[in-house]
């Protein structure tokens, strides 16, 4: 029977690559746009969590709704999604590339084909198991999290594939190595193909996760030291209050009594900087001092105004 008439054929069984059997397998428990939309709402928090950690305040405070988490994701996602997509393209590239030379060479030397192959996977095992002993052994401490946790998703693909040509597929032959295929059946070569597989995939996405979480508290971390190198870009604000909200002098924050007996409002707070207006609330910080020595919150309600302050540049 023909390809295209096998195509035809009801009761034709098209055979997928062992590379993709733990991908559709997964794909059968966990639908793919639940679980894009669970990593942009973890990635948002642990964004979020980092981002306003940095100024002593919990992210549970400022009231944020799943949809506020997912959209703020999109901050700390795109960059490790284009290292990733990188990283994923040249490892293609390279496995096309000693694909087929291993093909030509099996054509002419089969023996030398396999034995190749083998050298390659221990080559590669040998660099991805030295690049990730020398991440958790804190090699690079000089850089920062998130070029730590690239280099180890290197580290991490590099060891997976060495260990799928070494292993998996070796060269032109059968999905596991020639010396453990003549003790194995086919059924038990592909079993022990699509476990091998599933693991090193869960590695490689185990790295890309790492990856992108240290790259959210890099990022934070980074804001956090604009906003201490740039405070003027926040503008000054002077808050009006009916009640004692007990901003006194301590925050380096003047508080006094208005001289109007008509506005209705008791206390009237200076030396102040406005971080955000968002949700209901105002994030604060007293001007003469850093951002991150702590911020506070204060909740818009109709016993509170703010006034923008004229600054000079």
């Amino acid at each position: 029977m023909s390809d295209r008439s096998a195509l035809r054929d009801p009761h034709h069984v098209v055979e997928l690559p062992e590379l993709w059997r733990p991908l559709v397998a997964t794909a059968r428990v966990v639908i793919p746009s639940t679980l894009l939309a669970s990593l942009f709402y973890y990635f948002g928090l642990r964004y979020t969590d980092y981002h306003y950690a940095q100024y002593g305040l919990d992210d549970a405070a400022l009231g944020y709704t799943t949809t506020d988490y997912v959209v703020r994701s999109l901050n700390v996602t795109i960059q490790p999604a284009r290292v990733v997509a990188v990283t994923v393209a040249l490892a293609v590239f390279a496995h096309l590339a000693i694909a087929v030379s291993l093909r030509l060479l099996a054509a002419r030397h089969p023996t030398a084909s396999a034995a190749a192959g083998r050298t390659l996977g221990v080559l590669f095992v040998a660099v991805g198991a030295t690049g990730s002993v020398r991440y958790w052994s804190h090699w690079s401490e000089g850089l920062d999290p998130a070029a730590q946790s690239r280099w180890w998703l290197v580290s991490l693909v590099t060891l997976a594939y060495g260990l799928y040509i070494g292993l998996v597929r070796p060269g032109p032959g059968p999905a596991v190595s020639r010396l453990a295929a003549q003790a194995m059946s086919p059924r038990e070569q592909r079993t022990i193909g699509t476990i091998l597989l599933t693991v090193l995939l869960t590695l490689i996405t185990y790295g890309a996760f790492t990856f992108a979480r240290a790259y959210a508290q890099d990022r934070a971390l980074q804001q956090a030291y604009e906003t201490e190198a740039k405070p003027w870009v926040y503008p000054l604000v002077r808050v009006y209050s009916r009640f004692d909200l007990a901003l006194d002098d301590a925050l380096g924050i003047t508080e006094s009594r208005p001289t109007s007996s008509t506005s209705g409002y008791r206390y009237r707070y200076d030396g102040m900087r406005l971080f955000i207006q968002d949700n209901g609330r105002l994030l604060l910080w007293p001007a003469d001092r850093s951002p991150r020595a702590g911020m506070f919150i204060l909740h818009e309600t109709a016993d509170i105004r703010v006034e923008y302050q004229p600054e000079p540049r």
